[in-house]
């Protein structure tokens, strides 16, 4: 149903009937707010009444059809994934940012319009990179996995330090692997691993 709120000095709601009018009567003079709601629905903006002493009529309002979207972000082990921007591209733009549980919930969005839900976040990529909808009606839930970017590793020696540690100055062909496993331990990141021109003993 469609409402009609009245607050101030007198307050009530009304259920907008089948024909679209709605009625307050017996109001005493006052400063009044008066607004729609109705799920589902963005209404038009309310009426400030100030200092109202007479009748008023033709007090209307417009409504159209919305849809929410929200979701939770995560990593591949299931941790939540904090502070990773949201936006929607397309018809309309909008955002909003994850919070410490991953959980993060877009502004209402008209359902007549197509949209694409972007998750974005320096260093890192998602899965999928984007969740596509149009002419929805009602929540909508839209969930992401936080991945890392692939990384290139670089074997410059074929020296092994058994340290596992695969770095710019040092990286034998077994240090790479190793590096490109644990990553893939995380999640799966299509490393590469290429030789130096000049491989150093």
């Amino acid at each position: 149903p469609v409402l009609v709120t009245l607050s101030g000095p007198v307050s009530g709601t009304r259920t907008v009937q089948p024909n679209g009018t709605y009625v307050f009567d017996r109001i005493p003079a006052g400063t009044y707010r008066l607004e729609a709601s109705a799920p589902g629905y963005a209404t038009s903006d309310p009426y400030d009444l100030f200092n109202q002493a007479e009748d008023r009529a033709n007090l209307d309002f417009t409504a159209r059809a919305v849809f929410t979207v929200s979701g939770r972000i995560t990593d591949l082990d299931g941790r939540p994934a904090p502070q990773v921007t949201v936006r929607v591209y397309g018809s309309g733009s909008a955002q909003a940012v994850t919070d410490g549980d991953g959980r993060y919930t877009l502004p209402p969005l008209d359902y007549t319009g197509r949209y694409g839900i972007v998750p974005e976040q320096a260093g890192r990529r998602f899965s999928p990179e984007v969740i596509n909808m149009s002419a929805v009606i009602g929540p909508q839930t839209a969930d992401f996995v936080r991945v890392p970017l692939p990384t290139s590793f670089t074997v410059n020696t074929t020296s092994d330090t058994d340290d596992g540690d695969c770095s710019a100055t040092h990286c034998s062909l077994r240090e790479a692997i190793a590096a490109a496993a644990a990553n893939d331990a995380i999640g799966p990141t299509r490393d590469s691993i290429t030789f130096a021109s000049a491989i150093s003993a």
